[in-house]
C-alpha cells in the first residue's frame, strides 16, 4: 500500500471512531492567496487588517530574531462589518523558534486600552471565575506555536480543557481569526490574551502596577533562568529566597495552595515536556498577594506519555516549592483530592469533544493556509494529526491513572 493509502486508511477509522466529527474526505482546493481581499474571502471568521509602512514591515518580517517593534494601524471586521477602523496599535514579532515559521505570531499593543464591551474583538464561549475581558490593551496573533505543522488547535483545545474543569489559575483566552497585512492575505492566527502586568491587570481588574510577576524559562539542557518581569523586584526576591531556602511557613502562607494544586496536576496530566524548567510563570498582586501561576504554552502536551512530575530528574525552582509545600499535611490533602477529581474529570470523552468543536471551527478556513504556506499539506494529513493527538492524550491520560494509581 502506498504511502497515500496508508494515510487514507488511518483516516477512514479516525472518521468511524470519532463518531461526532463528520469530515469530508474530499481534498481542498486550491485557492489563489494572492487573489483574496477583505471583501471576497469566503469565512465564518472574523478579520483583522494591519497596516504598516511597507518597507519597516518587510525588515521586521527578513529579521525576526531581533527585537523590533513598528507603528501600525488596526482595523477589525466580524460579518464583513468594519466595527474597527485604523486603531493606533504597535506590533512585534513573538515566539523563539517558531519566529522563524513562514507564518509568524504577532504581537500587538493598542496604543489606547480596546473597550472589548464596545467593539467586541475577542468573544469566547466560557470565561473562569474573577476573569475580565473587559479592556484590552495587549494581543496576541498566535501561529499555534510547535504545533504550525501539526493540528493547530492542541493549545487552545488544552486551555479549553482547562477552563472546562473550572481550573483555579490563569489562562490565556482564544478566538481563531483571517489576518490581513497591507491588504495582502497573512493567514489563519488566533487571537490569545497576553499574561503581563498589563494583561494581568485587566484580566483580573486590578493596577497592572500591582502585579509583580517571576518567569522560569529554559537556558538549554534543561536548565533554567529565573526572571523578575515586572513589579516589586523586592517582593520577587522574598518568594526566590523563601524556596531556596525552603522556608515552608511563608510559602504556606503566601502561595494560592488551591491554585498551585490544580497548576501542577493539569500540567503533569497532560504530559507538557516543554514544561517546567520553562513556560512557567507566577505572580501576585501588591506586596501581601498570595502567589498564582498562569497556565500557557501547551504545543508539547501529550507528547511523552511516562514523563511524571512525581519522578522527574528535574529539580529546579517549581520542583523544590513542590517538595516544601508536599511536606505539610494539609497540602498534601488538597493535593491528593484534586488530583483524583481532575483526572475523572478530564476524560478523553470531554478532551475530544474540545478537539471536535475546535477543528470544526476552522475545518472551511484551513485551506486558506494550505494554498498559501502548505500547512497542513491537505485535508488528510490533517485530520491524520487530530486523530494521533486523541490517541496521545488518550494513552496519557491511561498512563497517569496507573501510575499514580487512580484507576
Amino acid at each position: 500500500m502506498t504511502k497515500y493509502g496508508i494515510l487514507f486508511s488511518i483516516f477512514l477509522i479516525f472518521l468511524y471512531g470519532v463518531s461526532c466529527t463528520k469530515y469530508s474526505v474530499d481534498n481542498y482546493h486550491y485557492i489563489d492567496t494572492k487573489a483574496l481581499t477583505i471583501e471576497n474571502i469566503k469565512t465564518d471568521l472574523n478579520i483583522i487588517h494591519i497596516k504598516a509602512d511597507s518597507f519597516l514591515l518587510d525588515s521586521m518580517m527578513r529579521r525576526p530574531a531581533d527585537t523590533i517593534e513598528i507603528d501600525a494601524q488596526f482595523s477589525y471586521y466580524s460579518q464583513q462589518k468594519n466595527i474597527i477602523k485604523n486603531k493606533s496599535i504597535e506590533i512585534k514579532i513573538k515566539g523563539t523558534s517558531t519566529v522563524f515559521y513562514p507564518l509568524k505570531s504577532l504581537k500587538v499593543k493598542f496604543k489606547k486600552k480596546l473597550n472589548n464591551l464596545i467593539s467586541p474583538v475577542l468573544q469566547v464561549d466560557e470565561i473562569l471565575p474573577f476573569h475580565n475581558l473587559d479592556m484590552l490593551k495587549k494581543i496576541s496573533l498566535r501561529n499555534s506555536g510547535n504545533d504550525f505543522y501539526g493540528t493547530f488547535i492542541k493549545d487552545i483545545s488544552f486551555t479549553d480543557m482547562a477552563i472546562q474543569l473550572g481550573l483555579d489559575l490563569e489562562l490565556s483566552y482564544h478566538q481563531p481569526v483571517h489576518v490581513f497585512l497591507n491588504s495582502s492575505y497573512y493567514g489563519l492566527l488566533n487571537i490569545r490574551t497576553e499574561k503581563d502586568d498589563n494583561s494581568l491587570g485587566k484580566l483580573l481588574n486590578v493596577d497592572n502596577d500591582d502585579v509583580n510577576i517571576l518567569k522560569i524559562s529554559h537556558a538549554g539542557d534543561e536548565q533554567e533562568i529565573l526572571e523578575f518581569g515586572s513589579g516589586d523586584e523586592q517582593v520577587i526576591d522574598g518568594l526566590i529566597e523563601a524556596v531556596r531556602s525552603g522556608n515552608s511557613e511563608f510559602l504556606l502562607e503566601n502561595i494560592d495552595l488551591n491554585c498551585f494544586a490544580d497548576y501542577i496536576i493539569f500540567e503533569d496530566l497532560i504530559g507538557n515536556s516543554d514544561w517546567p524548567y520553562n513556560n512557567v510563570e507566577l505572580y501576585n498582586v501588591g506586596p501581601n498577594g498570595k502567589f498564582r501561576f498562569f497556565l500557557y504554552d501547551l504545543d508539547f502536551a501529550a507528547s511523552n506519555d511516562k514523563h511524571f512530575v512525581n519522578e522527574s530528574s528535574y529539580n529546579g525552582f517549581l520542583k523544590q516549592l513542590y517538595d516544601v509545600l508536599k511536606s505539610d499535611a494539609g497540602f498534601l490533602d488538597i493535593l491528593i483530592t484534586r488530583q483524583l477529581e481532575i483526572y475523572n474529570a478530564a476524560a478523553p470523552e470531554l478532551f475530544e469533544s474540545i478537539v471536535d468543536k475546535n477543528a470544526s471551527r476552522i475545518e472551511n478556513e484551513i485551506p486558506y493556509n494550505m494554498s498559501k504556506y502548505s500547512v497542513p499539506r491537505d485535508n488528510i494529513a490533517w485530520y491524520y494529526e487530530i486523530e494521533r493527538l486523541l490517541e496521545q492524550y488518550e494513552t496519557r491520560h491511561r498512563n497517569f491513572g496507573k501510575h499514580y494509581k487512580l484507576r
